[in-house]
């Protein structure tokens, strides 16, 4: 049984005639005909009494046209709401970043896609990094911007890479740090590096600094009002380069040449079309400029 051959059924039995049915279709009085006989056959009782004068519904051709129009309009209200539904998954893109803000890179990328793409609309959701794989996973947010994690971390889920990024450190005017140039692993022997918990990456920064200085995980959400309460004259707070901005209102925030990894999205490995838009995207962009990457 299909809509179609329910189509055929109510407006045979509305005009009491296969034939005027027919003519109110794109399809043969035969073709007509036939979808009938396959419903008939498939409901295992006879819909019409066929006559020389025309047709009429028999017994059960009664109870069954009532309950086919309720099939039918619940089935139109089902795949309208659906459409709908389809229409602002493909109309919509989801992104999550951390309380820190959008790093400047990828504000720039989306700048991009908005003009090349204003039929998806994006919306932003503040979070945690830790919460963005369980978000991803219960559809709550399509794309989450977050540094390399590790495999473990993404089970269904995928990493998209946009660029090696170089870690910074935040600290007061008073840091004697801050009056260098740029930061090397080895002015940080005697430094205390404050950070948010970072186990899920792919090479967490304690691993990274395991010989360097003493790591502190302060808090698990990058928060910086928690930092501050920390912060003395010889302690550095560790961030990507790419999220300077935030913090450069408030510190000194001083580069270096260690390296940080990957930073880039995780998805869903079943990504909605606006995702998969958005990330060829990046990637044209990406190869147009190898120098982001």
């Amino acid at each position: 049984m299909n809509e179609n051959q329910l189509k055929s059924f109510l407006l045979a039995a509305d005009e009491k005639s296969f034939s005027k049915a027919a003519g109110k279709t794109f399809i043969s009085g035969p073709a007509l005909v036939q979808q009938i006989n396959l419903l008939e056959k498939n409901l295992g009782f006879t819909l019409f009494v066929r006559k020389h004068t025309g047709i009429e519904l028999t017994d059960s051709g009664i109870i069954f046209y009532d309950a086919a129009k309720k099939i039918l309009n619940i089935y139109n209200e089902a795949r309208d709401a659906a459409l709908q539904l389809e229409s602002r998954q493909n109309s919509i893109l989801r992104i999550s970043y951390t309380h820190e803000m959008l790093p400047l890179i990828f504000i720039d990328m989306l700048n991009l896609f908005a003009k090349a793409h204003p039929e998806i609309k994006p919306q932003f959701h503040s979070s945690n990094y830790i919460d963005f794989f369980d978000l991803i996973r219960n559809d709550r947010t399509d794309i989450a911007i977050l540094t390399e994690p590790s495999e473990k971390y993404l089970d269904k889920l995928k990493f998209f890479s946009v660029m090696r990024e170089k870690f910074a450190f935040c600290m007061k005017t008073e840091n004697p740090l801050s009056k260098k140039d740029i930061i090397h692993a080895n002015n940080l022997a005697h430094t205390t590096i404050l950070c948010g918990r970072t186990n899920y990456m792919k090479v967490p920064f304690e691993e990274y600094f395991q010989n360097i200085g003493n790591i502190i995980v302060t808090n698990d959400n990058y928060d910086m009002t928690a930092e501050f309460n920390q912060l003395g004259k010889d302690n550095a707070y560790l961030i990507t380069n790419q999220w300077k901005e935030y913090h450069s209102s408030i510190l000194k925030v001083m580069p270096s040449d260690i390296d940080a990894g990957m930073i880039g999205f995780i998805y869903h490995e079943k990504t909605p079309k606006p995702v998969r838009i958005f990330l060829d995207f990046c990637q044209t962009v990406m190869d147009s400029f190898p120098a982001t990457q």
